[in-house]
C-alpha cells in the first residue's frame, strides 16, 4: 500500500488543505455561534431584565451553560456534518472528505468523539496535526484515535 493512501486506496489529505477547510469552517462556524447567541439572549431576555442580561451572562451557572451551549453548536456542526455526509462546508471546498479506514461514513458517536480529539490536538499546540507531516498515512492524532481518515478528491 503506498504511503499516502489507506485501506480503501484513497488518497490522503494534505495538511496544507486540511488547514485551509479549517479556516474556511470558519464563517460556518461564525455564523452558527452568532445565530447561537442570539437564541441564548432571547431566551434569557424571557426570565432576566435586559440590562441586566450582560452582567448575568458573564458569572457563574449562566455563563457555564452559555459556554457548554456554544461547545455543543460547534462539536455539532462537525460531528453532523462529517456523520451526514462526510464533509463540512471547508472540506467541501477543498475536495476533502472524512471516512472510516474501511471506507464507510463515521458513526455519530465516532464523529463527536473525532471532533473533541481535533480540539486537543489543536490545543496541544498543534501537535496533533503537525503529527499528519511524518506519518506514512498522512494521519493527524485524532484520525488516529478516532479510526478515521480524511482524503483528498481531486476535481475532474
Amino acid at each position: 500500500m503506498p504511503p499516502e493512501t489507506n485501506v480503501s486506496g484513497a488518497i490522503a489529505a494534505p495538511l496544507w488543505r486540511r488547514l485551509a477547510a479549517g479556516f474556511y469552517d470558519l464563517l460556518p462556524v461564525g455564523a452558527l455561534l452568532f445565530i447561537g447567541t442570539v437564541l441564548a439572549m432571547t431566551l434569557a431576555n424571557l426570565f432576566i431584565p435586559a440590562e441586566r442580561i450582560d452582567l448575568i451572562l458573564r458569572h457563574g451557572l449562566p455563563h457555564l451553560l452559555y459556554q457548554i451551549w456554544l461547545a455543543v453548536l460547534i462539536v455539532g456542526y462537525y460531528a453532523w456534518s462529517w456523520h451526514r455526509g462526510g464533509q463540512t462546508i471547508g472540506m467541501k471546498a477543498w475536495g476533502l472528505h472524512v471516512q472510516q479506514l474501511d471506507g464507510q461514513r463515521l458513526g455519530l458517536g465516532q464523529a463527536i468523539g473525532r471532533c473533541v480529539l481535533s480540539w486537543l490536538s489543536l490545543l496541544l499546540l498543534g501537535s496533533g496535526f503537525w503529527w499528519a507531516i511524518n506519518d506514512p498515512h498522512r494521519r493527524t492524532w485524532h484520525d488516529l484515535m478516532s479510526r478515521s481518515f480524511m482524503t483528498y478528491r481531486k476535481k475532474s
